[in-house]
């Protein structure tokens, strides 16, 4: 396949004309290689770029394309620098998807979230242009909130941040991940939600779960956002037989 091939087919899939986004999401660097062998991340930095190099991948797929966000500077100058003279050098492509790939209704972020917490009757919110970044949906049952903490624990990783203001039992659940914290203003227009699970939390934060009676949970932006360039990177595997590795270059935040 050729690299402006896939990145049709990533563009259609993805359907990111719906998305109004602060980023690009396309091929953001076009390297002299055919896809076959790629790696994926969250986000492109220097430790990623490496281990394509080491790997001899064709191709990186992220979820932030760091250095190429519309308000970056546009001159390669300093890491943006280093950053294309290791690409360019070894031919790299570089595939960058933000807001489709949190709200896919199958390889999203929020939706394998939601899937690998068991939530159905799901729906959207968070608009982004045409599209919805976050999901909400159900559990099959109330359960007591430590029991689905333990679930969040298990499926997400452990949280960073709580804020305890919901019921003892829920069964409403909202995702949204990453920088998510001021959609809880979107939220709240959707009684009945009785908890919330993000990436980080802003300051007043905490006032709004307490006061409008939610639990606030925060696993970190980096956790909540490996899920979806694993889930397209399967899918590119099946589809088109690319041979992609996961690569995670951790973060706390």
């Amino acid at each position: 396949m050729e690299a402006r091939k896939l990145e049709a087919w990533l563009a259609t899939f993805l359907e990111v004309a719906k998305f109004k986004d602060y980023s690009p999401n396309c091929m953001v660097v076009e390297g002299d290689r055919e896809p076959k062998k790629g790696i994926c991340g969250v986000s492109l930095n220097l430790e990623l770029i490496r281990a394509a190099v080491e790997r001899d991948a064709d191709f990186i797929l992220v979820h932030h394309p760091h250095g190429f966000w519309n308000s970056d500077p546009k001159l390669p100058r300093g890491t943006l620098a280093k950053k294309l003279k290791l690409l360019l050098e070894n031919g790299i492509s570089v595939y960058g998807y933000h807001l489709p790939l949190d709200g896919h209704p199958v390889v999203g972020n929020n939706a394998q979230i939601a899937s690998a917490l068991g939530l159905f009757e799901r729906e959207g919110f968070a608009r982004s242009g045409e599209g919805f970044v976050g999901c909400q949906g159900l559990l099959e049952r109330p359960v007591p909130v430590d029991e689905f903490m333990a679930k969040i624990s298990e499926a997400v990783g452990e949280p960073n941040v709580v804020f305890r203001g919901g019921p003892e039992m829920v069964q409403r659940i909202a995702i949204c991940s990453g920088g998510a914290a001021n959609n809880v203003q979107e939220l709240l227009e959707h009684p009945g939600v009785d908890l919330y699970l993000t990436g980080e939390p802003k300051e007043q934060t905490r006032q709004l779960a307490l006061e409008e009676g939610f639990h606030f949970v925060a696993c970190g932006h980096h956790a909540t956002e490996r899920f979806g360039v694993k889930a397209l990177s399967r899918k590119l595997e099946e589809k088109f037989g690319l041979e992609i590795e996961f690569v995670d270059v951790p973060n706390p935040v």
